[in-house]
């Protein structure tokens, strides 16, 4: 919870495509205040040679305040929403109302809260799926943006202790976005390369991935069925943009 007038720092980790600290890169933000209005642009501070970069603002109002960084080398942008005044208070004490209108009282005040906190923003949530590749060659659906927009910032999908095999030719998992975020293409998700408890994993931290609200993260299997139960477990790594995103 951040406090009017009073001063917040945010940092940013930028990665070269090698991996390595990108370190002496012009990065610059711009800050947006609670009426989505450009407030100030803070100066951007590397600390040491680090690949660490800094930068702060005091918000002098209540609401929704956000931070965009923005780097052209390495390419980056990056944003952070925080809640000033008020937010999460107002979030617990609403789903405390919503509990005591309920006829089932089984949900306690300690779930609430870990409900409102595992989808604060910026923090880092996992979600996990199955899809079973002994079906019809088509598009299937993972996951899809919920209630407010997430960054997706790693995708791993596991096969069971068998190779795949039948009519199965290749999988691929992508967004469905007009231009689709090709996650796991066919020439990675290949039969040869679906082997006994094989995993294939994309992962982006320095330039995630935006899942709008309503987009979703798909599945699609080429050729045709594998021809028995073939159970695969799909784990995705996200943080909401603004407070109670989250991909379901």
């Amino acid at each position: 919870m951040f406090k009017i007038n009073e001063s917040v720092e945010f940092k940013l980790y930028l990665l070269n495509t090698d991996g390595q600290p990108a370190t002496g890169a012009t990065v610059t933000s711009t800050v947006y205040d609670e009426s989505d209005s450009s407030f100030n642009n803070p100066s951007v501070t590397e600390i040491g040679s680090t690949g660490l970069y800094t930068a702060a603002f005091t918000p002098d109002a209540a609401g929704e305040w956000t931070i965009v960084f923005a780097c052209s080398s390495p390419v980056a942008r990056r944003a952070y929403t925080i809640q000033v005044g008020k937010g999460v208070e107002a979030a617990i004490e609403t789903k405390v109302d919503n509990i005591a209108t309920k006829t089932e009282q089984d949900t306690s005040f300690n779930s609430v809260l870990a409900d409102i906190d595992s989808k604060v923003t910026g923090k880092q949530q996992i979600a996990i799926t199955t899809e079973d590749l002994n079906q019809t060659a088509a598009t299937y659906d993972l996951f899809t943006g919920t209630t407010q927009d997430v960054l997706l910032e790693s995708l791993l999908i596991r096969m069971p202790d068998i190779a795949a095999g039948g009519a199965l030719t290749s999988i691929s998992i992508q967004t469905d976005d007009t231009t689709p975020q090709v996650l796991i293409s066919a020439a990675d998700g290949a039969v040869a390369n679906l082997t006994a408890e094989a995993q294939l994993a994309w992962q982006n931290f320095n330039a995630p991935i935006l899942i709008k609200v309503g987009t979703k993260v798909q599945l699609t299997i080429a050729g045709g069925a594998h021809g028995v139960a073939y159970v695969c477990d799909i784990v995705v790594k996200t943080r909401a943009v603004t407070s109670g995103g989250y991909l379901g």
